[in-house]
């Protein structure tokens, strides 16, 4: 499952997805069968790769 600025949606194996520049975006597997991901983010190289949230 992707979230995206708290809008949930199923991502199926195969499929690609296009983040908003931006966006808050967290992925999680909710089946008990193993997942795979590969993530590419392409950014300025003077601004953070990343920014970490607290943890709820």
């Amino acid at each position: 499952m992707l979230e995206v600025e708290g809008e949930s949606k199923t991502i199926k194996a195969g499929e690609a997805v296009s983040e908003p520049l931006d966006a808050r975006m967290r992925a999680m597997n909710t089946t008990d069968q193993p997942a795979r991901a590969v993530v590419f983010q392409i950014s300025p190289k003077e601004e953070a790769f990343l920014e970490e949230d607290a943890q709820d």
